[in-house]
């Protein structure tokens, strides 16, 4: 299970994609460094949740608490890749 609890610092791109992917990692440790990686590289958090997405094996659970704190367009987009490339996980 990957578990990430949202505040209201959370809610700027970058910062959320490098959480999100610290969350993921609790299921795919390489899938983070990858993507924490790729965010140092420049690579766009939209990109990076994407391509972050991808790694998530299916059946896992990635659960975001307090949601609602991603108040900020671009985060909320961030959100949207990463659901969008989820496949069946």
């Amino acid at each position: 299970v990957a578990w990430l609890t949202l505040d209201e610092s959370d809610s700027r791109p970058g910062r959320f994609a490098t959480y999100l992917a610290s969350a993921v990692g609790a299921i795919d440790e390489s899938a983070r460094a990858a993507s924490v990686a790729m965010l140092e590289d420049g690579l766009p958090p939209l990109e990076c949740a994407a391509v972050l997405a991808e790694a998530v094996p299916a059946g896992a659970l990635v659960v975001l608490d307090d949601v609602h704190h991603l108040v900020d367009e671009a985060s909320r987009d961030v959100l949207r890749a990463f659901i969008d490339n989820l496949g069946d996980a």
